[in-house]
């Protein structure tokens, strides 16, 4: 027999609360990073300091992605800008299969060196750079 105990409703208002209130912090840190053109308009000359924003918003998702790996990031990063500069101007409802098709290596070698930089005992990983690349170009990464 199952048995029923009493809830507490203000205990219980707290946890909902609380809960809401862990989402729209999500939110509004996405929203944050997403605008900081400071780093997405200059990743040809991005510095450690701002990897360390990115790395913090990837951990307040949940990517677990060490600290260790900022110096190599943003070198990454640094190296990457021409070749993801060139994708800030796609939109995915407006690409071409041609254009994907003759952009694929690039975009696949993109993803590929982002995703393996070392990141302590683990690398940057797929989710981690699939954020990464959401937030360079949200209108290509994403299907909002």
């Amino acid at each position: 027999m199952i048995q029923i105990t009493d809830v507490d409703i203000d205990d219980f208002m707290r946890k909902a609360q609380a809960y809401q209130g862990s989402i729209y912090a999500l939110e509004d840190s996405y929203l944050q990073i997403l605008n900081r053109l400071d780093i997405w308009d200059n990743l040809a000359e991005i510095e450690d300091s701002k990897t360390t924003y990115i790395l913090e918003f990837l951990n307040r998702w949940k990517c677990r992605v060490s600290y260790d790996c900022t110096s190599s990031l943003a070198k990454t990063l640094r190296e990457l800008s021409e070749s993801l500069f060139k994708f800030k101007s796609h939109r995915l409802e407006e690409v071409s299969l041609d254009s994907l098709v003759d952009d694929l290596d690039a975009i696949k070698e993109v993803f590929r060196r982002i995703a393996s930089v070392r990141a302590g005992a683990r690398t940057v990983g797929a989710t981690a750079t699939s954020k990464i690349l959401h937030l360079v170009n949200p209108r290509f990464y994403d299907v909002r």
